[in-house]
């Protein structure tokens, strides 16, 4: 070994990789070596694929380092284990899975808390890691933090200080950068130039680094001149380095300038150049199996290549640069889904996909313009295949994995253990998201190592799974989006259409789908969308809770500024029923309550107001994929009832009914009990109530009954989705009994034909471009759910018992889903008091998913008139309640 690290340690990692290869074959380390010579080989070995940029191989001998380690309680053993462990978090960076990255990151700096230990140097790596990936996560403040935290760490220590804060504010610079603090980042940028060349001169690799970002910089001000300069400045050191890939980087950003201003020519000669570093050729049956370097930067070199095509073509120079744009679109889409089937956590897929949204919306708009040039619908049927794909990257896999698993005869005793350690990851990682609420920073080390062991052990026997059933891990990967006929054909009953919107940075796409065709059709897309959508939501809420005139401004204005945004330029082709599919913050979006024509004088008059509702049946989808896929349902709930939860919870001390208080609070239900008892009365139901209505109850009973319907109080999380959550029963002091995250959710099985969630803001999350709304919707979804009816913002008690029974008497008549809930939201405007007939009061249920009559029998006649007789004691008894002055109770 001691020849492979000479080579090593003189930068020939080659010659390193072979001499490792020889002792691996002839000496087997698993059985020859000693833990401690095992450690060293496979860390060197790791260490030796790093930097000859085979970085999904460094993690394979990373990992096996980290396998042969002994733990004990020693400084040096738990040393070395955090610093394999980061080394792993270093290795999912440059893949840019950042959830796995934080993963590992948090793993290693866990050690060292939790063993009491001082490393500043390998705490300040980690911490750099950890910010790192919590920049690319888009979220600001916690990677501000964790690199202020770093800092701070730096400048107490003596040996390499300058080093660590020159890297440290590079990377800062970076930060603010990305979210447009320009100022910011030049300021951190040339701290980190002076501290990296007083560290090693002019013409150290990381000064040349810094002074690139200092280029991005003011490239993002559209001051291409001095970008290409500074580009170019490098050009001479990275080519002293050797690295191609990064160099082949430099020459598609200088590209990308002379593209902006004009030189396309130029910068053709500059693309060209790159592909050829790389060795990229299309022609390739696996184009991009030769790229070495970080995926998402060749994946910006051919977006480059895309751009400056298209760009020549509106500069003028003829519909050929159209083509050859096309062809490059074309390789990005490709590309973007080679990434996403390469990265271990399915989240970091949506992440990645967000980071390059803006990739797809450039391949539509191609497809735009050469539909525009050649009237061709082959280019209609791209463009909206590229919409599809950006929606469909997980939820199909949710859907249909119980069915795979069943088709490949995998034992159940093995997918028993998976679901059961699943079940026992999500409920740390509920107990460690709960501790860092309360601020507990030594518990949630403590569970980030027990997280560390059953990840581990997870990883193992999904990888046995993997060797054993093959076709099992192709089932992870994307899946063709459906064409146009196949909607058309399959999704579409007569006098329907799919309206499919696709909202880019700069233009927001709409596709309309009926029996006749498909158009496309593309809107200005600003700033003042956005606005509309948020003043939109909050003038009806808002009224809701403070009943002001210019909030009922504010509502008859974007009501009626976003119908004739989103509506009316198609309106001509629309039929009365229609599947909405819709993208970005249009998700936040009750178009039902959009008003069709100008509103009536009297504002109060609100029976009367002529809602896109009165003119339309809607329903709503995440994909055309997915629908296709929840209409299929192949699996069926073992009991073909309704199971009702109506948990209790205490009202709030003191009687605080403030508007802080109905914004925040768990507030008492008064209603949920009636509302189940009217479900009662009309279907087959099992009613879980006050004490029985518990988190684990739920958890037992769910899988086995058709329709889930649960009349409780839930809270968004538009920050982390995966912990919005539902509450139910349970002690005030442990959080973990009485609330259910969506994250909960994805490892779950349920068959259910319908999930009815009567509670506030379950469609409402995290929004993540592409994958939509993180939300507990999207986790009913993911777990198996063929239909759901959600809301889209905290909806009233009371108000809500009305409009489930009369959906509910619906639903007993045999109508479709979404028809039913469409006639209870009319009904209850035809004889609700005109105060009461506010959008807030009905317009937040939305349905989504298969919208057929449901296969849950009625209760029989005699005990239909009992059950009337106790809904109508009931009634009484809520009348006398609210006679003696008790204020409206805010769900949920």
């Amino acid at each position: 070994m001691g020849i492979a690290q000479c080579f090593y340690n003189n930068g020939q990692y080659d010659s390193a990789l072979v001499r490792l290869g020889f002792i691996e074959e002839k000496l087997i380390p698993e059985s020859n070596f000693t833990d401690e010579e095992a450690v060293k080989f496979y860390k060197l070995y790791g260490k030796a694929y790093k930097y000859s940029y085979q970085t999904k191989k460094s993690i394979v001998y990373f990992k096996k380092a980290l396998s042969r380690l002994t733990v004990t309680q020693k400084k040096e053993h738990v040393i070395e284990k955090a610093d394999l462990l980061r080394r792993v978090a270093d290795g999912y960076l440059e893949l840019e899975d950042y959830l796995a990255t934080l993963d590992y990151a948090r793993y290693a700096l866990a050690e060292i808390r939790n063993n009491n230990l001082k490393s500043t140097a390998l705490e300040i790596r980690i911490l750099n890691t950890s910010a790192d990936a919590y920049r690319f996560l888009n979220n600001y403040k916690e990677a501000k933090q964790q690199y202020g935290l770093a800092i701070e760490l730096a400048n107490k220590i003596n040996s390499n200080k300058k080093k660590f804060l020159g890297e440290l504010y590079s990377r800062l610079g970076i930060l603010h950068y990305h979210y447009d603090k320009y100022e910011e980042g030049i300021v951190c940028l040339k701290k980190s130039i002076q501290f990296y060349t007083e560290f090693g001169g002019k013409d150290n690799p990381s000064t040349v680094h810094a002074i690139n970002s200092l280029g991005n910089i003011y490239y993002y001000l559209e001051d291409y001149s001095e970008a290409s300069k500074l580009f170019l400045s490098t050009i001479g050191s990275f080519k002293k380095k050797g690295v191609i890939e990064i160099l082949a980087s430099q020459y598609s950003k200088i590209a990308a300038c002379y593209t902006n201003m004009g030189e396309y020519d130029k910068a053709d000669k500059y693309l060209q150049d790159a592909f050829s570093l790389v060795d990229f050729d299309s022609r390739r049956a696996h184009p991009f199996a030769s790229y070495k370097g970080k995926p998402g930067d060749f994946l910006i070199i051919l977006y480059f290549a895309a751009k400056n095509h298209q760009k020549a073509f509106e500069a003028g120079r003829g519909r050929r640069e159209l083509y050859r744009a096309a062809h490059y679109f074309s390789l990005c889409i490709q590309y973007l889904e080679h990434i996403s089937d390469g990265l271990d956590e399915s989240g970091s897929q949506t992440y990645f996909l967000d980071r390059f949204y803006y990739v797809i919306e450039a391949s539509i708009n191609n497809c735009y313009h050469l539909h525009q040039e050649t009237d061709s619908l082959q280019y209609l049927g791209l463009a909206f295949g590229y919409a599809e794909r950006s929606k469909a990257l997980l939820l199909k896999e949710a859907l249909q994995k119980a069915n795979v698993e069943a088709q490949l005869g995998i034992p159940q005793a093995l997918l028993g253990r998976e679901y059961s350690l699943k079940r026992e990851i999500s409920l740390l990682e509920n107990q460690r998201y709960e501790a860092r609420l309360a601020g507990n920073e030594k518990l949630g080390y403590e569970l980030t190592s027990q997280l560390y062991d059953l990840k581990k052990a997870c990883n193992a026997l999904q990888d046995s799974i993997n060797a054993a059933y093959p076709a099992y891990e192709q089932f992870r990967r994307p899946v063709a989006p459906m064409a146009i006929e196949d909607v058309r054909a399959r999704l579409l009953e007569p006098g329907q259409a799919l309206v499919q919107y696709f909202d880019g940075e700069d233009g927001l796409y709409l596709f309309v789908i009926t029996a006749k065709g498909c158009t496309l059709t593309m809107l200005k897309r600003d700033s003042a969308l956005t606005k509309a959508v948020e003043g939109f939501r909050e003038s009806i809420y808002g009224w809701a809770l403070e009943q002001q005139d210019s909030l009922l401004t504010q509502y008859r204005h974007y009501g009626r500024y976003l119908y004739q945004q989103l509506i009316e330029p198609v309106a001509a082709l629309l039929p009365s029923h229609l599947i909405i599919i819709p993208d970005g913050v249009l998700a936040y979006l009750p178009f039902e309550a959009l008003l069709c024509e100008a509103p009536p004088d009297n504002p109060l008059a609100f029976n009367t107001y002529p809602y896109l509702l009165n003119r339309y049946r809607v329903t709503y989808a995440h994909s055309a994929r997915l629908l296709d896929e929840m209409r299929q349902g192949r699996n069926l709930a073992p009991r073909q009832r309704v199971l009702a939860f109506a948990p209790y919870f205490e009202e709030s001390p003191g009687g605080d009914n403030s508007v802080a208080q109905r914004r925040n609070g768990l507030s008492r239900l008064f209603s949920n009990e009636r509302e189940v008892a009217a479900i009662h009365h009309l279907l087959k139901t099992r009613i879980r109530q006050r004490g029985e209505a518990t988190r684990a109850r739920f958890l037992d009973e769910a899988p086995f009954y058709s329709i889930l319907h649960l009349a409780t109080h839930a809270k968004a999380n538009d920050e982390e989705g995966e912990y919005s959550y539902l509450a139910f029963t349970g002690a005030a002091d442990t959080l973990n009994d009485a609330r259910l995250y969506a994250k909960d959710l994805f490892t779950m099985r349920l068959p259910a034909e319908m999930v009815v969630l009567s509670a506030c803001e379950t469609g409402l999350g995290e929004l993540r471009r592409g994958e939509g709304v993180i939300s507990l919707a999207r986790g009913f979804t993911q777990a198996g759910a063929r239909s759901l009816i959600t809301t889209l913002w905290r909806v009233s008690d009371q108000e809500s018992a009305d409009l489930m029974r009369l959906f509910y008497e619906g639903l007993a008549q045999g109508l479709h889903k979404d028809e039913a809930l469409r006639h209870a939201k009319q009904a209850y405007l035809s004889t609700a008091p005109s105060t009461r007939a506010h959008p807030f009061f009905w317009a937040a249920f939305v349905s989504s998913g298969d919208m057929s009559p449901i296969g849950v029998s009625r209760q029989p006649s005699g005990f239909w008139r009992w059950g009337l007789a106790l809904a109508t004691l009931g009634m009484l008894g809520w009348w006398l309640r609210k006679r003696r002055g008790e204020a409206m109770a805010y769900k949920r």
